[in-house]
């Protein structure tokens, strides 16, 4: 029972691993470590711009619904008969000021590091 060693051939491993490399690319739930490192760097940027469009579109979001129900709070003060008090409705509009200026800035200054 002697059994010879098997041989592999390199090219011709190294070219199933490059075609498939590049089928593991257009799949969007396979495993980036697979690609070699300028496949993973081109990957790395598309999910990269993909994330920052979809976060850009949350704080935009986010942003407007909080204005809206801010300003309809203050213009329904009187009519719901909440009577909010000077002090109050002043901290109100801060408060909505430093998020509407500051939640933007901190999430897009982290994704848009330039």
């Amino acid at each position: 029972m002697n059994e010879q060693p098997i041989q592999f051939n390199e090219l011709e491993i190294s070219s199933d691993i490059s075609d498939r490399s590049s089928d593991v690319v257009n799949t969007p739930s396979s495993d980036i470590d697979l690609l070699n490192l300028d496949d993973q760097r081109k990957e790395r940027y598309k999910q990269n711009t993909r994330h920052r469009g979809i976060l850009s579109k949350w704080v935009m979001f986010v942003v407007s619904i909080w204005l809206l129900l801010v300003m309809c709070l203050l213009f329904l003060n009187k009519p719901l008969g909440l009577d909010l008090e000077g002090d109050v409705i002043k901290t109100l509009l801060t408060t909505t000021t430093i998020n509407i200026l500051g939640l933007p800035l901190i999430i897009l200054r982290s994704l848009f590091k330039n």
